[in-house]
């Protein structure tokens, strides 16, 4: 493996992998230099499956990009359960109505089993 990489030189390592992976971009002499920082059981492999000529990688920092798409799952979430309750009086609208019964209908299907449904409209607005 040493012999096929020889010294080839590496051209261009980005200012974020010391950030990312804790190596100076000095440290990258050649491109036994990036074979060897490779866990040792997937190295061969690797380095047998790069062409001889040209080795070209990208390497980018999206931590901020997950911590976002994190953010916005939460806030994804939030918004559904939200569109479950009046926003008023913090009870389960018809919308939350809607999707239980259809989860114990499918149950009682399953289980070929009676339901039940019994509902009160109670109506007080003292104003």
């Amino acid at each position: 493996m040493e012999n096929r990489l020889g010294q080839q030189a590496v051209i261009y390592i980005g200012p974020q992998i010391e950030r990312l992976l804790g190596w100076s971009q000095d440290s990258w002499k050649s491109i036994a230099d990036w074979a060897s920082r490779i866990h040792q059981g997937d190295r061969e492999n690797i380095v047998n499956f790069c062409p001889e000529a040209l080795l070209l990688g990208f390497m980018f920092d999206i931590s901020e990009r997950k911590k976002t798409e994190e953010q916005l799952l939460q806030l994804q979430k939030q918004l559904e359960e939200y569109s479950y309750k009046d926003g008023l009086t913090d009870v389960a609208n018809r919308r939350m109505f809607d999707r239980v019964l259809e989860q114990e209908w499918l149950e009682a299907k399953r289980n070929q089993q009676p339901l039940s449904v019994i509902m009160n409209q109670k109506r007080s607005w003292n104003l």
